[in-house]
């Protein structure tokens, strides 16, 4: 089943309750919350490449999302729950290379039955530079 077919009962705002919830426990560091909101083999993706499957996303989590995104640093600019999903516009403050950079991104989130599917991110320049000198990103991606 393609990420983009939202088969969930939720209503749009029981989707952005939740991925309200998700960002809650992520923003905290909290993996195993954060994972509980996820169906069993949730799909990520980052500008268009697929991440899939729990230990995939787990390692997101753990290797680049909780180093990298704080309430502290990170800003929801808009959020539009409908009936198809959720998207969210935002922005993440990060320093790099002794510069600080704000990155702008979109977030598109998918559901099935009461739980998170995935989300589609995309995240401008200098995002993916940022965490290629952290970890190997391209071991996350698998091919379609």
């Amino acid at each position: 089943m393609p990420i983009d077919v939202d088969k969930s009962s939720l209503t749009p705002q029981q989707k952005l309750d939740l991925h309200m919830l998700h960002g809650k426990y992520e923003m905290a560091g909290d993996l195993e919350k954060t994972m509980e909101t996820l169906i069993d083999e949730p799909e990520y993706r980052l500008n268009g490449r697929l991440i899939r499957g729990q230990k995939a996303i787990r390692a997101w989590y753990k290797d680049v999302i909780s180093p990298l995104f704080s309430w502290d640093n990170f800003d929801v600019h808009n959020s539009m729950p409908a009936a198809e999903g959720l998207a969210h516009e935002f922005g993440v403050r990060l320093t790099w290379r002794n510069k600080e950079h704000y990155i702008r991104g979109v977030s598109i989130v998918h559901f099935i039955g009461d739980k998170m599917r995935g989300e589609s991110l995309y995240l401008a320049a200098p995002f993916e530079e940022i965490v290629r000198e952290m970890v190997d990103l391209d071991a996350f991606f698998v091919p379609e």
